[in-house]
């Protein structure tokens, strides 16, 4: 194994010595889909993937009917969440990355970039359709930031690509903590009125919470032990896979347990033109963005899938947290995150053409 103490200036992602990605993550399919010959295993790992997300998503409905959860539990399970096992997957995804080149630097800022050019149109159809203040924040924060973490375009890449997949997402959304605190937050509090704290004293607050710092501590810890040079056991190959599909479904879980749908309305044309922000303008931006910097085949595939995820959850809480258009959110939110099953298969095909 080649680990981030032999880096060259130059070079690509190594492949996978021994057993493949595709056969680490038919480990955790059901033991009729592994055997079966009829089919491609990418197919299988897919309808896997979709399957268990649609499960938990409906799971949640189920229940949002029978009352028989209280409101403030998926903000619990997603803080929970974000406290045990994303630091975990961050840190056994990052402990096994072969890396040969500094090159892969340019992922996290390929994904900061991607989030700071989807302001552009967002701005500029917002002012089309003449948002409010309040409205404009929202309608940002959506267009900013998606669900890129393990809960979704961590868990595509980790079934469609492997660890290694896995790993590369994981270093896609480095930036987003920090860029989330700071100028996310800095943007939702100039265009709302629910928090008048300074934007230092909001950044410490937040980056004081194990909410923020743990999966940085986690990403810190597994690049120390990848530098370390100490062996990974195989076993935490098959840990991390089972942690991370059940970090999935339990986020599909959370939000199914709060997703009201309802018709746009009077937002029609925002969430509209929102669904072309994440499944057509941000896959061009990160495609382009992988060519010019030269990345490889699988190195773009993960920015590919990254940059055509549905809105993060995160942009809900912001908006309740700045005093921000609640509905609009939420609207823009149910929308993408059910238009990128629709969207799916297309980006299936696609990441099979590089």
């Amino acid at each position: 194994m080649v680990h981030l103490s032999n880096l060259l200036p130059i070079g690509k992602l190594r492949e996978g010595e021994g057993q493949t990605g595709t056969e680490r993550v038919s480990a955790v399919l059901p033991l009729g889909l592994r055997r079966s010959k009829s089919v491609q295993p990418e197919v299988i790992k897919f309808v896997f993937s979709l399957a268990l997300m649609i499960a938990g998503i409906g799971a949640g409905q189920v229940l949002q009917k029978k009352r028989s959860i209280r409101t403030e539990v998926p903000r619990a399970l997603m803080r929970w969440l974000t406290k045990t096992c994303l630091p975990v997957i961050s840190a056994l995804s990052l402990w096994e990355l072969r890396l040969t080149g500094l090159h892969l630097l340019w992922i996290p800022v390929v994904g900061s970039v991607i989030s700071t050019l989807a302001f552009v149109p967002a701005f500029l159809f917002g002012r089309r359709l003449q948002l409010t203040r309040q409205q404009m924040g929202s309608y940002l924060g959506v267009a900013m930031f998606s669900n890129v973490g393990y809960s979704l375009g961590g868990f595509v890449c980790l079934v469609l690509f492997g660890e290694q997949g896995l790993a590369l997402a994981v270093l896609y959304t480095l930036y987003l903590f920090f860029y989330m605190y700071g100028i996310g937050f800095s943007i939702a509090r100039s265009l709302g009125s629910g928090n008048k704290r300074s934007l230092w004293r909001n950044f410490v607050e937040n980056m004081c919470d194990p909410v923020a710092f743990l999966p940085l501590v986690g990403a810190a810890l597994g690049i120390l032990l990848n530098i370390s040079g100490i062996h990974r056991s195989p076993i935490f190959s098959g840990i991390n896979q089972i942690i991370a599909s059940a970090a999935t479904f339990v986020t599909m879980l959370a939000i199914g347990l709060q997703m009201k749908l309802e018709a746009p309305g009077e937002y029609k044309g925002a969430v509209v033109r929102m669904l072309g922000i994440k499944f057509v303008y941000s896959p061009l931006i990160g495609v382009t963005m992988a060519l010019i910097l030269g990345l490889s085949d699988l190195e773009m595939k993960v920015v590919l899938v990254e940059a055509s995820m549905p809105s993060a959850i995160t942009v809900l809480v912001m908006a309740m947290l700045f005093d921000l258009d609640q509905r609009l959110a939420n609207l823009c939110w149910i929308y993408t995150t059910l238009g990128f099953f629709v969207f799916a298969p297309f980006l299936f095909v696609a990441v099979r053409l590089f």
